[in-house]
């Protein structure tokens, strides 16, 4: 059984951010990567800049600009 702290954080409700936002962090991911001196750490980060940038792209395809 989850803690309840657990529990609580996985319940709260996160509103979706524009794909600029995971964009950018792709971005500061992909120069960690190439500051990188270990090939394993290096193939992670692209990797989780990959994931920023599926991010980005199902928040782009479903966000909206709540002006």
């Amino acid at each position: 059984m989850l803690p309840s702290a657990i529990v609580e954080i996985a319940s709260l409700q996160i509103p979706p951010m524009p794909g600029e936002y995971y964009r950018r962090h792709a971005a500061r991911v992909r120069r960690l990567a190439q500051e990188a001196t270990t090939l394993t750490i290096r193939e992670y980060l692209t990797h989780v800049a990959g994931e920023y940038e599926k991010l980005a792209e199902g928040a782009e395809a479903g966000y909206r600009d709540p002006d």
